[in-house]
C-alpha cells in the first residue's frame, strides 16, 4: 500500500536548541513525533571550496538523493532550471501521485504539475502553479521590494485590500485579524528588528492557512511545507539569545528580544501541530533542516549592520532601467530582462564598472547566470582595511562621471547577523512502519529521498548517492508488537 508523505522543512533547526525546549515542554508536537518515531542529526553538505553550508545546495541534495556535483545546484543563485536530477515531487509524479510543494528552495520556476507549487522567497518573480496562486506570491514580492528599494515602513493598505483574495485562498478569519494587527503594529514602529519579527511570525500563519487550503483542494500524495522563520530569527537575534557571547549587546534589547529564538521554534511547533491534524491516515512525516545554526560572535557582515541592494537604483545608475528588472533574492539581486526583451549584453560589464571611490575596488561581485540573468552581491571584503573599520555608510560609489553615496544603492536593514549555518541539522521520521523511539547515527542529506520513497511504498531509483536509512520496523518487531497488544 502506498503511503502519503509530508515533509515539514525547518531551515536552520538544530538539536542544541530543540533539546532544551523539549526539556521545558515547549515543543509538544515535535516531542510526540520523536517519541513515536526516529530522530537523527542530519549532516549538511557544501560544495568544495565554499566555506558556507548553502541552503540552496542542501535542499537540492535532500530532494534528489544525489550529491551537488550530480544534481547541479552548486551556487547560491542556481534555480530549478539548473537541476539535473529529478526532485522528490517529480519522482512521486512519475508514480501517478499528486504533489503539493510550498516554499521548497528549489522550486522556481515552478513548472506544471498535477497539484500545486508555491515557490520560496528566492523566486525571481510571482510565478506559481497553478498560475492563479500568483496573487499570493505577489504580496511577498511586493513587500521585499518595499523594504529594499524605498525604505518605507510596512504599509497596511496593500494586504488589507487583498483580504478578499486571501480569503479565497483559505486564509481564516483569526489569521486575517492577526495580519491586520501585525501590519498596523509594523507600520507604527520605527524599530526595524521589531518590525521584521512581527511580519515573519504573521507570514508563517498566513502560509500555513494557504497550504492547508491547497492540500484540502488537491489531496497530494506528497506534500511539503517549508519555513525560514527559525533560520531568519537565529541569524538576526542570536546575540540576544546568548548575550554573554556578544558583550556589546544592549541589555534593553536583550530584555526585549531574549526569547525571540526560542519563540521562533515554539511558533514553528504550533504550525507543525496544525498541519499534522490535516494529514490523511497512515501518512509518513519527516521534519528536517538542511543545516543547523551556531553563534557567529564576529560577523562577516561589516559595520554592525545588514545592507541590502537597492536594485531599482542600481539599474538606474548604470542606465539599464528601461531594459532590466531587478529581482530581490535574499541578500542579492538578480537582474533580468523585461518581458519580451533580451538581457542587454553589456549588463554585467556595466555593473562591474561601479567602483568604490575610496578604495578603487568594484562594489559588486557579478555572476553571469547563463544568458537570462546577471546576479550581483556586495563585494565588501573585511580584508580591505577601509571596509574593516565598519564605516560603510560614509563610502561613495562611482559609475563613469557620476558619483553617489553608498546609501543611494545600499540600504541598512537591521543589525549584522549573529549566527551562521553549521553542519548539524535535524531529522525526525514518524508514521506507519517507522520504528518507535529510535535514535539513529548521524545521517546524510542524500539518504532522505530514498528513505521517503521507501516509506511511501514507491520504487527507489537505482544509482542514487543516498541509501535507505534503517528506520523501518522489522517483521519480527511488528509480530512482537501485535502479540503484546
Amino acid at each position: 500500500m502506498q503511503r502519503p508523505v509530508f515533509v515539514f522543512g525547518v531551515s536552520g533547526a538544530t538539536w542544541e536548541i530543540i533539546d532544551d525546549l523539549l526539556a521545558q515542554g515547549r515543543l509538544p508536537n515535535l516531542q510526540r513525533l520523536q517519541a513515536e518515531g526516529c530522530r537523527a542529526t542530519l549532516l549538511s553538505v557544501r560544495v568544495r571550496g565554499d566555506e558556507h553550508y548553502r541552503p540552496q545546495v542542501a535542499w537540492a541534495t535532500m530532494a534528489t538523493g544525489c550529491s551537488p556535483q550530480r544534481h547541479g545546484i552548486t551556487r547560491y543563485y542556481h534555480t530549478a532550471d539548473d537541476l539535473r536530477e529529478p526532485s522528490l515531487w517529480r519522482m512521486f509524479e512519475r508514480q501517478g501521485e499528486r504533489v503539493g510543494v510550498y516554499g521548497w528552495p528549489l522550486d522556481w520556476p515552478p513548472g506544471e504539475t498535477d497539484g500545486f507549487i508555491v515557490p520560496s522567497h528566492w523566486a525571481r518573480d510571482a510565478q506559481t502553479w497553478p498560475p492563479e496562486l500568483a496573487a499570493i506570491k505577489a504580496l511577498d514580492r511586493e513587500q521585499q521590494d518595499t523594504e529594499r528599494e524605498h525604505g518605507r515602513r510596512f504599509s497596511p493598505a496593500r494586504p488589507l485590500r487583498l483580504a478578499r483574495t486571501l480569503a479565497r485562498f483559505g486564509v481564516r478569519a483569526p489569521t486575517m485579524g492577526l495580519l491586520a494587527r501585525t501590519v498596523l503594529q509594523a507600520a507604527a514602529t520605527r524599530d526595524a528588528e521589531q518590525r521584521a519579527l512581527l511580519l515573519r511570525h504573521a507570514k508563517i500563519e498566513l502560509s500555513a492557512d494557504i497550504f492547508t487550503h491547497l492540500c484540502t483542494r488537491y489531496r497530494p500524495g506528497f506534500r511539503s511545507f517549508h519555513t525560514f522563520l527559525v533560520d531568519f530569527v537565529c541569524h538576526r537575534y542570536w546575540r540576544y539569545f546568548e548575550p554573554q557571547r556578544f558583550p556589546a549587546t544592549d541589555p534593553q534589547l536583550v530584555a526585549r528580544f531574549g526569547d525571540a529564538v526560542a519563540e521562533a521554534y515554539v511558533h514553528t511547533d504550533r504550525i507543525l501541530g496544525r498541519l499534522l491534524t490535516e494529514l490523511p491516515p497512515h501518512a509518513v512525516v519527516a521534519v528536517a533542516s538542511e543545516h543547523g545554526m551556531a553563534a557567529e560572535p564576529v560577523s562577516a557582515e561589516l559595520g554592525g549592520w545588514r545592507y541590502l541592494i537597492r536594485g531599482a537604483r542600481l539599474v538606474e545608475l548604470v542606465g539599464l532601467e528601461a531594459d532590466v528588472v531587478p529581482c530581490p533574492v535574499a541578500r542579492w539581486v538578480a537582474l533580468r530582462a523585461r518581458a519580451d526583451r533580451a538581457l542587454p549584453p553589456q549588463t554585467a560589464e556595466r555593473v562591474r564598472g561601479i567602483i568604490v571611490a575610496e578604495t578603487g575596488l568594484p562594489l559588486f561581485q557579478v555572476h553571469e547566470h547563463g544568458a537570462d540573468e546577471v546576479v550581483v552581491k556586495f563585494n565588501l571584503d573585511a580584508a580591505v582595511a577601509r571596509y574593516r573599520t565598519g564605516d560603510i555608510e560614509s563610502l561613495s560609489v562611482c559609475f563613469g562621471q557620476r558619483r553617489v553615496p553608498f546609501t543611494h544603492i545600499g540600504r541598512r536593514l537591521g543589525r549584522a547577523r549573529s549566527a551562521m549555518h553549521d553542519e548539524r541539522g535535524i531529522l525526525v521520521l514518524h508514521g506507519d512502519g517507522i520504528r518507535r523511539g529510535a535514535r539513529l547515527p548521524d545521517c546524510r542529506l542524500v539518504d532522505v529521498a530514498p528513505t521517503l520513497l521507501q516509506a511511501a511504498g514507491l520504487p527507489v531509483p537505482t544509482g542514487l548517492d543516498g541509501s535507505v536509512l534503517d528506520v523501518f520496523e522489522r517483521r519480527t518487531d511488528a509480530r512482537n508488537a501485535c502479540a503484546a497488544a
